[in-house]
């Protein structure tokens, strides 16, 4: 492949990627032939969160081989959004492209979403919608009921059937990336800070990597991580005051439960819960990105070791 590659491009398309290594060379075929068919100057960033296949072996492989790709490998796991936003900011395009790597999303639809933000009073965001997905019933089933509970508690809903599949520009991710923190859920992040949203039907394809690599206990955090979101981003007021209210109720209740009622309770268990409330609300608030702690970094065919 030809090595020569602009210093500034003008798409990144970034890839979170864990425990992948058979997908990942038919994943960059497929992305290699896509981004050379478009007008634009694009790399390609990798970021490997701390796989233990072969994944990495085989991103240094690639990297060498197509100076498009930054390769950047994880000390830890930090989960699939933090590493989406750790491949935002390392990007340097104008426009950005978030795509997984077990090929559920198809590359070839790249331009798809490309075009919804190059239209007239183009919306920041453009997510991907797939309304038939290759997935279990009760998969499905469970990802529909954590949208839904989200959608209670954050101030713009998020599309039915999305994906991680978007399209963005580069102001939304560096609002994305200022404002992510550790379990951040990406997707409803970049919802609640875009201006206007785009929802583009996509095909959802049989994972390559054998099913879905989100367990039950996944899906039930899910709406949990975007109930802290919603402290953070722009939210309904109404709902938050009634969650205040609430859990402030339920505080005081614990507290007057013995002067009321002479039973036996565990001691300091309304202190505890009440800190423990105080201490998510901190870990909420906070607005600094996570500290992501980056092993190795390959840039244009080029070993950067730690940076």
């Amino acid at each position: 492949m030809n090595r020569a590659v602009s210093p500034e491009p003008t798409l990144s398309v970034v890839v979170p990627v864990y425990e992948s290594a058979r997908t990942l060379p038919e994943l960059h075929r497929r992305l290699a032939a896509i981004l050379s068919r478009l007008d634009e100057v694009s790399e390609m960033v990798f970021v490997d969160d701390a796989s233990s296949d072969e994944s990495w072996k085989v991103l240094r492989d690639l990297a060498r081989s197509d100076a498009r790709i930054t390769a950047i490998r994880l000390a830890r796991n930090v989960g699939q959004g933090d590493a989406t936003l750790c491949g935002l900011s390392r990007g340097r395009g104008r426009t950005f492209v978030t795509i997984d790597d077990d090929l559920q999303q198809r590359p070839e639809e790249i331009p798809r979403l490309l075009a919804a933000l190059s239209e007239p009073g183009s919306p920041c965001l453009a997510c991907g919608v797939a309304r038939e997905r290759r997935q279990s019933r009760w998969r499905q089933l469970a990802s529909r009921w954590s949208t839904e509970v989200s959608n209670l508690v954050l101030e713009k809903p998020l599309p039915p059937y999305f994906t991680t599949f978007c399209a963005l520009d580069r102001t939304l991710a560096e609002a994305a990336v200022a404002r992510g923190w550790r379990g951040t859920p990406l997707v409803a992040l970049l919802v609640q800070l875009a201006e206007r949203v785009e929802r583009i039907d996509v095909q959802h394809e049989d994972s390559a990597l054998g099913g879905g690599r989100y367990r039950l206990r996944d899906l039930v955090r899910l709406p949990l991580r975007r109930l802290a979101l919603a402290s953070r981003a722009r939210v309904s007021r109404l709902t938050l005051s009634l969650l205040v209210l609430a859990g402030v109720t339920a505080g005081l209740a614990m507290v007057a439960w013995p002067a009321l009622f002479p039973v036996a309770v565990v001691p300091g268990l309304a202190g505890a819960a009440l800190a423990l409330a105080f201490r998510n609300a901190r870990r909420a608030r906070a607005t600094t990105s996570p500290a992501l702690p980056v092993e190795e970094l390959i840039r244009a065919g080029r070993e950067e070791g730690r940076p």
